[in-house]
């Protein structure tokens, strides 16, 4: 079992923005029924990459809906829609 802790779906969230004016990155968290799993992550049919044990993620999407996918090798998915401000 694969489960996204952070962002939940139908969230609003509003990114931080640097004194630059560069948004920041938000953090996506995950976890798996099995500690040691390889868990890949997916936003908007976008490969990010891999985490192991720590299921953290940071990301930078832009404006507008997302969705975000997150799946163990087993075959198990999570996925969560939400939307940047």
């Amino acid at each position: 079992v694969v489960s996204i802790l952070y962002p939940v779906t139908g969230l609003r969230v509003r990114l931080p923005v640097d004194v630059d004016g560069t948004p920041q990155a938000m953090v996506c968290r995950a976890s798996s029924a099995r500690p040691h799993d390889v868990l890949y992550w997916i936003l908007d049919d976008q490969y990010l990459g891999t985490t192991t044990e720590w299921h953290e993620m940071a990301i930078r999407p832009e404006p507008g809906p997302h969705t975000l996918t997150v799946i163990a090798p087993a075959g198990a998915e999570a996925t969560v829609t939400f939307e940047v401000e």
